[in-house]
């Protein structure tokens, strides 16, 4: 089967000038850029030359020249490669060490230094091949660089010797190797500082031992399949425990080494996700819900709306939109400051749901704005004890620290679907959009009625003459006078 190898720069570091040019020359022949360093300052500066562009995709890290006496340059492969690792242009390659194949030693250290993984000596054309073919399959999950060559996440500079063990060892995550069964091989020095578990009380041990409950299934098919090696480079999301407890999110790979026989063994990959996940879930939460009262946006409300409108329709029954607005808010502002008006919308928003029913929505659309929708309501007169009640609690006084009671009040315009309205009538619109359009501008336009009726009140929209929302129910409607659209 033949393998398709994607065109790569790549940076080789060998100071044997023989295996150098071997290398170069059999990696250019496939259409690669090749590129090539014999000392560790050429490299480091190759690697960190923020004028290069593309970056190094693939870095295969020989034997530099010894460094000079008394120079600042690494003076060995391992202490190269946690430079290169350190460095924003090489964070993110994929790097592999040129090692004898049973020299497993020297290429566990290499691991824990930082290399991706190794490219047995002397070369063997067909394996060399399979490596660049798994250069992208198992990439590291390290961030890239930011624009400028500052990194996106602390990284260390070789300028700069203060970045602590922990940083480093958080932005490039942590390996073991396992068996088919999950058992521990060995684990690499970033493991004790990422989980606080060093290899004494790991190795040995079954790796499902830091794996959630809820997880270990699928770390068990992660762990088979890459045994039979149906893996591609994707990350799946598992739950681990650190020393003290706490279940943490990672991001796990799986590449098989078992045929490989100084390694013989299945690598996990594991990076730390947990605030990158709290971070997301926080911005998916911003994108639904108001950060100030809790309450969903209007677009979240009018989701809801559609979904609710189609449930009526299916079931033959109505549902009640209702409009919000709380009266001279503006005033408030002006005499007490925007502060003060913020920690009234906070608490009539928090009065708003305590005066609703589980099943019942209600969402912030402006400064002052809300909607409510009502299923499930089975008379008008239902109907009106909500609006009586939300417009009573959220019309009592307030009482902010420093202030004087603030007495506000809140009017409520009340609007009614028909049943089946998302087929009909013909006034109502074709589509569901529509639907809501209609009903939204319904409830709008009861709401103007009650603020210009003297505010601190609800006001029905009547449907046309001859239709009905909902039974008869005179009580109900007492108070309410039609309404002509």
């Amino acid at each position: 089967m033949n393998v398709i190898v994607e065109i790569m720069d790549i940076l080789v570091i060998e100071a044997e000038s023989s295996l150098r040019r071997s290398l170069e020359f059999s990696l250019s022949l496939i259409g690669h850029a090749v590129a090539t360093a014999s000392t560790a300052d050429d490299a480091l500066c190759q690697v960190d030359d923020g004028a290069r562009a593309p970056e190094f995709a693939l870095i295969l890290l020989g034997t530099p020249e010894p460094a000079a006496p008394n120079g600042d340059a690494p003076g060995d492969a391992l202490a190269l490669c946690r430079a290169l690792r350190a460095t924003p242009g090489g964070a993110s390659s994929r790097l592999l060490v040129l090692a004898q194949r049973h020299d497993f030693a020297t290429i566990v250290a290499a691991l824990d230094a930082g290399a991706d993984g190794y490219l047995g000596l002397p070369l063997d054309p067909s394996e060399m091949r399979a490596r660049l073919a798994q250069a992208e399959q198992v990439r590291s999950a390290r961030p890239r660089p930011a624009a400028g060559g500052s990194s996106a996440t602390p990284a260390c500079d070789p300028g700069e010797q203060d970045v602590s063990p922990q940083v480093l060892a958080v932005a490039r995550g942590f390996r073991v190797t396992v068996d088919v069964a999950g058992s521990v091989a060995w684990v690499d020095a970033a493991a004790e500082l990422i989980l606080g578990r060093g290899s004494e009380s790991l190795i040995g041990s079954s790796f499902l031992t830091l794996v959630h409950p809820d997880d270990a299934a699928g770390m068990l098919r992660l762990i088979a399949a890459a045994a039979d090696g149906v893996l591609g480079a994707e990350a799946f999301d598992f739950q681990l425990m650190t020393a003290s407890g706490e279940w943490r999110e990672f991001d796990v790979r799986a590449t098989s080494l078992l045929a490989d026989p100084g390694i013989g063994a299945i690598i996990l990959e594991a990076h730390d996700v947990s605030h990158r996940k709290a971070r997301e879930q926080q911005s998916l939460w911003q994108t639904v819900f108001d950060p100030q009262t809790g309450l969903p946006h209007r677009g979240a409300f009018q989701l809801y709306l559609n979904h609710a409108l189609a449930r009526a329709d299916r079931r033959g029954e109505t549902v009640v939109m209702m409009f919000m607005d709380l009266d001279d808010l503006r005033q408030v502002n002006e005499a007490h400051g925007r502060a003060a008006g913020d920690q009234i919308v906070i608490a009539a928003a928090a009065r708003l749901r305590s005066s609703l029913r589980a099943t019942d929505t209600a969402a912030r659309i402006g400064d002052d704005e809300f909607t409510i929708l009502l299923e499930d309501v089975a008379s008008e007169s239902e109907a009106v004890a909500i609006a009586e009640r939300i417009i009573r609690e959220v019309g009592a006084p307030y009482d902010l620290a420093g202030l004087p009671s603030i007495a506000i009040s809140a009017s409520l315009g009340v609007a009614f679907s028909h049943p089946g309205s998302r087929r009909g009538p013909v006034d109502l619109g074709p589509d569901g959009d529509s639907q809501i359009d209609a009903l939204l501008r319904r409830a709008d336009m009861a709401l103007a009625r009650a603020k210009a009726s003297g505010k601190a009140r609800w006001e029905l929209f009547s449907p046309r003459p001859g239709t009905r929302p909902l039974q008869p129910d005179p009580a109900g409607m007492a108070e309410a006078e039609p309404l002509e659209e």
